[in-house]
């Protein structure tokens, strides 16, 4: 029988919200076992256990989904997927993998070209319209 992953999930956060963490993160491995490749849900996974405290569990999921998209070639996502990594814990990230080290792999796939360092889409330069301080 097929598992129903949302009904799971939102019976695994009822289950964290009324204090039974064991039992929340039992529904959480159900989950990962029974979709491993469905990086959606395994980031919805990493999300609910940095939430509940438990940082190291959503960092092992968090790197899966970075090396998937890596591999992929979709570098942004990757990169965003790091930087979450970060926030839940800066020290895990050795120098092979770093979010800097992505956005490099991005610039030199021709991919992350149009991406400013924030990672938001860079707009075009128009003709005709100054884009530095003017000198007097």
């Amino acid at each position: 029988m097929a598992l129903d992953r949302e009904k799971t999930f939102s019976n695994a956060e009822r289950l964290l919200k009324q204090g039974k963490t064991a039992q929340a993160l039992d529904e959480c491995k159900r989950l990962a076992e029974d979709a491993p490749k469905d990086l959606l849900m395994l980031n919805r996974l990493g999300d609910f256990l940095a939430r509940s405290n438990r940082g190291a569990d959503a960092i092992v999921y968090y790197s899966m989904i970075a090396e998937q998209f890596s591999a992929s070639g979709f570098y942004p996502k990757a990169i965003a997927i790091l930087k979450k990594i970060v926030r839940v814990d800066p020290e895990p990230l050795g120098v092979g993998r770093s979010p800097r080290r992505a956005e490099s792999q991005a610039e030199a796939a021709g991919r992350g070209a149009d991406l400013a360092p924030s990672g938001r889409r860079r707009l075009p330069a128009r003709p005709g319209i100054h884009q530095g301080p003017r000198s007097l």
